[in-house]
């Protein structure tokens, strides 16, 4: 893997189309009228944006244009008080990319921070909080996007939450469900407190009001994932104070600060979870270097400018590689507003504002750097700048000084490096040292056991019947920029137990051979020669080891192949290749129904044929199933064989081929469709096809047939039957009797039934289905039930605002209703998938008497009940 091989940070870029935040608490509780804003620019025309908040229920439209900057108020309800989970988060979502700036102010007391993408958004955090002042609170807050998530919070304070006292030293676990938030305040120092999440989240922290030199000041700060620290930071002094300023530093893991002021040099060894502060003061600049990612905050301590006082602020100071050649920059209302500039020392003279040269700054050169500092008074009104370089990004911060109150914050990126760079499907843009590169979303994983089952990138299991060498993966893809590679598999011959076993793993990249023997030792060959371990080839693109005395082989593009101790051989891919492999693991296309390609990439007729077609040329090779055989049990040769399915074919009286019999025997056409049928899974299109092959020889013999696709046979089987499009309400009880005159099934526990967890727009975990559901002409073979009344495909739908059908581009799924489900506050959400006959009776009853013209036969069913769920907001269980 990439990660493991190199370590290395990515900047997060400001600019995106979906955001998340919430606002802490400001002060004391709702003493005075927040000013709650968020501050929107746009780099596109016509670009729509709407902005939600779940409670109380908020959804706002607006428009901006390219280059323009609009501020939009948001409800003092916004504000979250005191300790606890919070349904006020907000959320952005542009149709084309902006950036957010939020800005949380009372009269006073005011803070502004970046507001970064959910593409920025990470799984694991370090808090900083001031450790200077006493008044009030500190605090931290984690927002959760559109899936429900786990978090687990590592104290280094005490915190109370849910009226239970933890202490230093002990885990809190939250379940946040969509939308969500928490706040947890202490009235201690909580910095290096660690957020590990099971999905990305927003993660904000600060102070309700710290007091330091002057009155009290809200700070806040929205921090960046760990994956997001840099190495390499700058961080100018204020040109205005001549008092000592804070700056701090976190650290994940065991590393090496090194921290230079003038001609004073500060190494320190730090360990993880550490959090280091540094005095800065006057016209200095001060430079830190990490041998890993650091996290580097800055806190004003307050003082005086000119006749007024200024409050504390806190402001997050940016990695040099996420400097931008282009940056907004706002000037608020009652501050004296500045732009803090770093810079090449050879390229200060091309930066301009507003496309005019900034001239007459006095610059000020950075040591042991080739930067140089510098600041510029942007007024004491609201305004909207644009800063840029034609050619060198360069680093910009925003401040803003008034009389008790104070702001700071970085400028926000005016140019996303990423608006010009195309990534792939499941690529997303990231940016290093002012550059923009494609990173991968996720890996895949496919699996071959010793015992010939493949379980492909997208879940598809296959038995491997014969003892031969396959293709078990390899590029198909034009894509010059993707790294070509095949692996193959091999087999033994029979063992003891008449079992065949896989045995030996051949990996063909960067012109290199290399051979995995799966027998005890697990021998390594590269180009025929035995390999001594550990080995880097390549130039270090080729990685080769052992753990455990299991071999691993690692690629600088992500491939890893390994083995665990059963000797299962695991293959890992980047999202990268989304789309642009083949073989026994599939397409890798997060869909399992177009696995099944044959090489030159048409979809195979049955699973047998496609596991041939990747067979690798091998004298050793032996058909494992010598003459006639059957993959159907008696069951399944009894289902196919119905004139509903396959019975059509060779259905004497009345059927629509009789008349053909005596001159094409339907025999082998029959025969076919069922092994098929039993192979695929009773798939539709695979029974259609084969019944369209019998249509088109007995029509090449001259003979006539009945129309069979007007007719109740293949063309309107439907083996999919999904029940709660009708609901009735009924008793709430674990096993419900089928009320009189009424289309509710019985449900509940003692039906078999599974229950999905309580919580506020939550969804089941992925279901697989045993028969494909063919929905608006594609299979589909898993489900989600979620728990605001939608049964989704691909995808959980935990939106609980309905939106009017039909959807463009939505996903896919079953509304029986769509509402704001609270299962917490009461009720069940019940499901089962069941091919239980009479249950298949009643359902075949039912929809031939309440839809006459389409002749309907259920041969399976999924039956899902939402049984007196609460809506949100409820004060009882209804």
């Amino acid at each position: 893997m990439v990660a493991s091989l190199i370590p290395r940070t990515l900047a997060s870029s400001p600019v995106g189309k979906e955001f998340a935040t919430a606002f802490m608490q400001n002060s004391l509780p709702r003493t005075s009228h927040g000013d709650f804003k968020l501050i929107i620019s746009g780099f596109a025309p016509n670009t729509s944006v709407t902005i939600y908040m779940k409670r109380p229920a908020v959804r706002a439209v607006t428009q901006v244009n390219d280059r323009q900057t609009l501020s939009v108020t948001i409800p003092r309800e916004a504000e979250m008080v005191g300790t606890g989970l919070f349904d006020n988060a907000v959320t952005v979502r542009a149709d084309k990319d902006i950036s957010v700036l939020s800005v949380n102010g009372k009269p006073n007391s005011v803070d502004t921070t970046i507001v970064y993408p959910v593409t920025s958004l990470g799984t694991e955090y370090y808090v900083i909080t001031p450790t200077v002042g006493t008044d009030r609170y500190r605090e931290f807050a984690i927002v959760a996007w559109e899936e429900p998530t786990s978090v687990d919070v590592y104290l280094k304070g005490t915190v109370t939450f849910q009226g239970k006292k933890y202490y230093r030293g002990d885990k809190i676990s939250i379940a946040l469900s969509p939308y969500q938030a928490v706040q947890l305040q202490s009235e201690v120092d909580v910095s290096g407190t660690r957020i590990v999440s099971q999905k990305p989240v927003a993660v904000y922290s600060g102070h309700t009001c710290v007091s330091r030199q002057v009155s009290c000041d809200h700070v806040s700060e929205q921090l960046l994932p760990v994956s997001s620290w840099g190495t390499n930071f700058i961080v100018p002094s204020l040109p205005f104070d001549t008092e000592y300023d804070i700056v701090y530093v976190s650290t994940s893991q065991n590393t090496q600060v090194e921290a230079r002021t003038g001609m004073s040099r500060n190494i320190r060894a730090l360990g993880a979870a550490r959090v280091l502060f540094y005095g800065i003061q006057g016209s200095t600049a001060m430079h830190l270097s990490a041998s890993s990612g650091i996290q580097v905050t800055f806190f004003s301590d307050g003082g005086t400018h000119g006749n007024f006082h200024y409050d504390p602020f806190f402001m997050a100071i940016p990695p040099v590689s996420s400097y931008c050649e282009a940056y907004n920059i706002y000037g608020q209302d009652q501050f004296e507003n500045y732009a803090l500039l770093i810079a090449k020392s050879s390229e200060t003279s091309g930066i301009t504002l507003d496309k005019r040269p900034l001239r007459n700054l006095q610059w000020n050169p950075v040591p042991g750097t080739e930067f140089s500092w510098a600041s510029h008074s942007l007024g004491r009104r609201y305004t909207v700048h644009v800063v840029e370089h034609p050619t060198s990004p360069f680093g910009l911060l925003s401040v803003g000084v008034g009389n008790e109150k104070a702001y700071g914050s970085p400028a926000v990126c005016a140019k996303d490096p990423c608006k010009a760079l195309q990534c792939r499907a499941k690529e997303t843009c990231k940016v290093q040292n002012g550059q923009a590169s494609c990173v991968h979303e996720y890996k895949g994983t496919c699996q071959v056991s010793m015992s010939q089952d493949v379980q492909t990138f997208d879940g598809l299991i296959v038995d491997l019947q014969n003892p031969c060498s396959y293709t078990l993966v390899k590029s198909c893809s034009s894509d010059s920029n993707l790294v070509p590679f095949t692996i193959e598999e091999k087999s033994s011959e029979i063992d003891s137990e008449a079992a065949f076993k896989m045995l030996l793993t051949h990996i063909s990249v960067y012109d290199y051979n290399i051979t995995i023997s799966r027998r005890e030792g697990a021998q390594i060959m590269v180009n025929g020669a035995v390999a001594s371990l550990p080995a880097t080839l390549q130039d270090g693109k080729i990685k080769i080891s052992k753990n455990d005395g299991l071999p691993i082989i690692e690629t600088d593009f992500g491939l890893q192949v390994m083995h665990d101790n059963n000797f299962t051989v695991v293959l890992t891919l980047p999202s990268s290749y989304y789309g642009a492999t083949c073989g026994l693991c599939g397409n890798f296309n997060e869909g399992r129904d177009d696995d099944m390609a044959y090489p030159n990439g048409t979809q195979a007729s049955s699973i047998m044929d496609w596991v041939s077609s990747w067979e690798v040329p091998d004298p050793t090779c032996v058909e494992a199933c010598q003459g006639p055989c059957s993959a159907c049990d008696e069951g399944q040769e009894e289902l196919y064989s119905h004139e509903k399915y396959c019975g059509v074919i060779s259905r004497v009286s009345g059927g629509p081929f009789s008349a053909c019999h005596p001159t094409v025997s339907p025999s082998e056409y029959f025969d076919k469709c069922v092994l098929e049928m039993c192979l695929n899974r009773g798939d539709n299109d695979t029974l259609r096809e084969i019944v369209e092959a019998y249509a088109a020889a007995c029509q090449e013999k001259g003979i006539t047939t009945v129309d069979w696709k007007t007719l109740s046979y293949c063309g309107l089987v439907h083996p999919v039957l999904q029940m709660n499009e009708i609901l009735i309400p009924g008793p709430a009880q674990t096993s419900t009797q089928n009320p009189t005159g009424s289309l509710m099934y019985q449900y509940g526990t003692s039906q078999g039934d599974r229950m999905n967890e309580k919580s506020d727009d939550g969804s089941s975990a992925e279901i697989t289905i045993s028969v494909p559901f063919t929905f608006y002409g594609k299979p589909y073979r898993s489900l989600y039930v979620n728990n605001n009344g939608v049964v989704s495909f691909g995808v959980r739908v935990s939106q609980f605002t309905p939106n009017p059908f039909p959807l463009d581009g939505g996903s896919p799924f079953v509304a029986p209703y769509w509402a704001d489900v609270d299962n917490a506050k009461g009720g069940d959400v019940f499901w089962r998938q069941s091919q239980d006959p009479s249950l298949l009776r009643q359902c075949t009853e039912d929809i031939n008497r309440y839809f006459p013209g389409v002749p309907f036969t259920a041969v399976w069913a999924f039956v899902a009940t939402w049984d007196r769920v609460a809506y949100y907001g409820s004060t009882s269980s209804k």
